[in-house]
């Protein structure tokens, strides 16, 4: 069965029966899955187009990001060293990563030594300033040159 057939039945656009006489049209007649479901008059082209263009969710943990620790860690690093004073929210919406999956980067990074924080207006990490320090520099230095 097809991906995509199986997205639309999942989210309840078509059936599995519509799938199922759509998947046998393809066979005898070709085309694409979605201009077979169109000639059915299972959905229409627009239904179709919509489909294609939602937004997936938004990771809220690094494993939903489908990345390991240690490449999100290196991203961060990258963009903290030209940041100077930062905050994680400034952080997050820089790299487009929810503020967990930031927040718990973070942590890593403070753990290594890698950022320090400079001062805060409350008790949450999400208040603190932080810098990279001196080894966080150097580390960054590296991952940059690992790019080049």
């Amino acid at each position: 069965m097809s991906q995509l057939g199986e997205k639309l039945v999942r989210n309840g656009i078509i059936s599995a029966k519509e799938l199922e006489r759509a998947l046998e049209r393809q066979k005898t007649s070709g085309g694409r899955l979605g201009e077979n479901l169109i000639a059915l008059g299972y959905l229409d082209a627009e239904t179709l187009n919509t489909f294609f263009r939602r937004n997936p969710s938004v990771p809220m943990t690094i494993a939903d990001t489908g990345l390991e620790p240690s490449q999100i860690a290196d991203l961060l690093m990258k963009h903290i060293l030209f940041m100077g004073d930062f905050r994680i929210a400034d952080l997050s919406e820089r790299v487009k990563l929810s503020l967990p999956v930031v927040e718990s980067a973070m942590e890593s990074l403070r753990r290594d030594k890698f950022i320090e924080v400079k001062g805060g207006t409350g008790y949450a990490a999400v208040t603190y300033t932080f810098k990279i320090s001196d080894t966080g520099k150097n580390r960054a230095a590296e991952l940059l040159d690992l790019c080049r």
